[in-house]
């Protein structure tokens, strides 16, 4: 008994959910990612803030003396 291997045949349209689907996730990672990176630039820009605020109120105090 020897059977021949046939691929399987998958459908026009459960290739296109598959391909649509596969695309869908890379753009929710990548908007995750992108998120991500713009909570911690928005962070990191109110400490740089703050930083500047608290050294122009010490050379302020220094000033004063």
């Amino acid at each position: 008994m020897h059977e021949t291997i046939r691929p399987m045949k998958i459908s026009l349209e459960k290739k296109s959910l598959v391909g649509f689907g596969l695309a869908t996730a890379v753009l929710v990672a990548i908007n995750a990612l992108s998120y991500g990176s713009f909570n911690k630039n928005r962070e990191t820009a109110k400490w740089v803030a703050h930083t500047h605020q608290v050294r122009q109120n010490i050379e302020s105090t220094l000033a004063d003396n």
